[in-house]
Formats: structure tokens, C-alpha cells, sequence
């Protein structure tokens, strides 16, 4: 308990840190209406189309983008800038949701579910470029001594903005003001959190930590092929992504399945389907606060063995 304690009293320091607080800020304000967002897509496809098909290929259209950005995120964060970098990628995030907004409104239902795929899609693409920049930050704004306090609370962050967005916030607009309404929303959040990372210290505004510049996507290529060689070298590295890659397919089987079977099955609306998830996040709060409080009884290996193993013995048992 004396450990705990004693990160509660670290984490409160580290928010008495106004450039830190901007920064979580924007993320959380960022993320909360990108995860409702997502929400309002699926009650969207699930009400028009009763097909879990049609769901899982819009939750398809979050991860492939991700997965194709974040082979360049890094060297594009360390070579256009931090700051720059996270900048754009709210601004992009908040027309996306306008586009969102005018396009349920606007357009019939086969281009309205294309919609919903594109933006997604764009909106993924955009997080895996904005996350990297935001980590990269930490190390300032923190500094190195408290990086690890930092990193909690950064996703702890992320971990209430999901709740937030997806069981709370999103549910709520979509029964009073309807899908569409989502998106205007969206869209102001991720403006608040373009004011927010505005006003972060200037000398922040800089390439990464290797103080490199941009220098044509001849550079960027390199810096892809490294990354490439170290993860065909590595082989523990290449069984992480191996695993990460099984959990991600898995989460999309079941995320693709649950709005279906609160609607078809259990006669439940749509947007009240995240209700069913609900135990997931507790779950996954559980689980970080073991991994931090026994993270010495196994070795890293273990506990992603471990955790595979549990996952796949609950979704048998589903």
C-alpha cells in the first residue's frame, strides 16, 4: 500500500504541471469524442443494416489505416516535429467529424456507410500519428525521473476517455440529438484540444529527440526499412507483433458481435450495446494494477503468455 500511496502522491505532483495537464487535456478531450465517434458508426450501420458483416467491416476500417500508419508515425514525429505533428492531426480529427456531421445528415444510406468507413479509417490513421508525437512529449514535459508516473497517467487517461466516449457521453447525445449530432461534437473537442497543444512551450514545436529535420520521403523510406530490419531480426520483437497482431483480430470478432447481440438477441438498443463491454474497461484497469503491483513475479514473456491464455479460455467460454 506504501507504493501506491506514493504514486497517488506522484501523479498529484506531476498535475500541478501545467504544461503536462494541457497535454492530457487534449488527449483525453481528443480521444472521448473519437471513441464516440466509433460508437455512433456502429449504432449507425447496426439500426440500418442488422448486420454484423457490415459492423465488423467499419470496425475493420479503424485498424487496417492504424496498422499502414504506424509503420511512418515515428520517423514522421522525430523528422516534422512533435508539436507540428499533433497539431495537425487534431485538426484533421475535427474536420473528419465535421465531415462526419454533414455527411449523415446529407447523404443517402449506401453513401452514408461508406461515410462511416472512410471516416473511421481517417481517423485512425490520424491517432497513430498523434499518439507517437504525444509520448515522445512526456520525457519534457515530465522529465526522465518521472516518465514512468507520467506513462500511467497518460493511460489512465486514455482508459477513462474510452469509458467516457463509448458508455457515457456517446450513448447520451445519440438518444437526445440523434448519430449526426456526434459529429459536431467530435469536432469541437478535437478544436479545444488544438487550443490546448497551441499553447504548450514553444521550444517543444521542434523535430524530435534526434533533432532531425525533414528531409524528402527518401528519408522516410530508410527510416522504414530500419524498423522493418530490426523486427526480422529481433525474435522476441517479432513474437510480440505476432501477439499483438492475434489480440487486435480477436478484439474485431467480438466487437464485430456485440452490437448484434444487444439488438437481435437480447432486445436491447443499440447504443446501449457498450453497456456489455463495460466489464471489459474494469477488467482492463484490473489488469494494469496487477501488472504494476506483481510485475516482478513474471517475466515480461509470461505475462503476455498469461494474458493470451486468459482471453482465449473466456472467449471459449463465451
Amino acid at each position: 500500500m506504501s507504493g501506491l500511496s506514493s504514486e497517488m502522491v506522484q501523479a498529484r505532483s506531476l498535475l500541478k504541471n501545467q504544461a503536462l495537464r494541457r497535454l492530457l487535456a487534449a488527449q483525453f478531450s481528443t480521444m472521448t469524442a473519437l471513441y464516440g465517434l466509433g460508437l455512433a458508426g456502429v449504432v449507425l450501420v447496426e439500426e440500418r443494416t442488422h448486420s454484423s458483416a457490415q459492423t465488423g467491416l467499419v470496425i475493420l476500417a479503424s485498424i487496417l489505416p492504424a496498422f499502414l500508419g504506424s509503420l511512418i508515425s515515428g520517423a514522421v514525429v522525430d523528422r516534422w516535429g512533435r508539436v507540428r505533428v499533433l497539431m495537425a492531426s487534431h485538426l484533421a480529427r475535427a474536420l473528419i467529424a465535421l465531415a462526419f456531421w454533414g455527411g449523415i445528415l446529407l447523404l443517402p444510406l449506401d453513401w452514408a456507410l461508406v461515410l462511416v468507413c472512410t471516416v473511421n479509417a481517417a481517423a485512425a490513421l490520424c491517432a497513430q500519428f498523434a499518439v507517437p508525437a504525444e509520448l515522445a512529449l512526456l520525457p519534457d514535459l515530465a522529465g526522465q525521473v518521472h516518465l514512468m508516473s507520467a506513462n500511467t497517467l497518460y493511460q489512465l487517461s486514455l482508459l477513462i476517455a474510452e469509458g467516457v466516449g463509448i458508455v457515457l457521453l456517446g450513448p447520451l447525445v445519440i438518444k437526445l440529438a440523434g448519430v449526426s449530432a456526434m459529429g459536431l461534437l467530435g469536432a469541437l473537442f478535437c478544436l479545444l484540444a488544438l487550443a490546448l497543444v497551441a499553447t504548450l512551450p514553444k521550444g517543444l514545436a521542434s523535430a524530435g529527440p534526434a533533432g532531425e529535420k525533414w528531409s524528402g520521403w527518401a528519408a522516410l523510406g530508410a527510416d522504414l526499412q530500419t524498423g522493418w530490419r530490426t523486427i526480422a531480426r529481433d525474435r522476441l520483437l517479432r513474437l510480440v507483433v505476432l501477439q499483438a497482431t492475434l489480440a487486435a483480430a480477436l478484439l474485431l470478432v467480438l466487437l464485430s458481435l456485440v452490437p448484434g447481440l444487444a439488438s437481435r438477441h437480447l432486445g436491447l438498443s443499440v447504443e446501449e450495446a457498450p453497456f456489455l463491454i463495460l466489464p471489459g474497461g474494469v477488467g482492463f484497469a484490473l489488469g494494469a494494477f496487477l501488472m504494476k503491483r506483481w510485475e516482478g513475479r513474471l517475466s515480461r514473456q509470461g505475462w503476455i503468455s498469461g494474458g493470451l491464455a486468459i482471453l482465449g479460455l473466456n472467449i471459449g467460454i463465451l
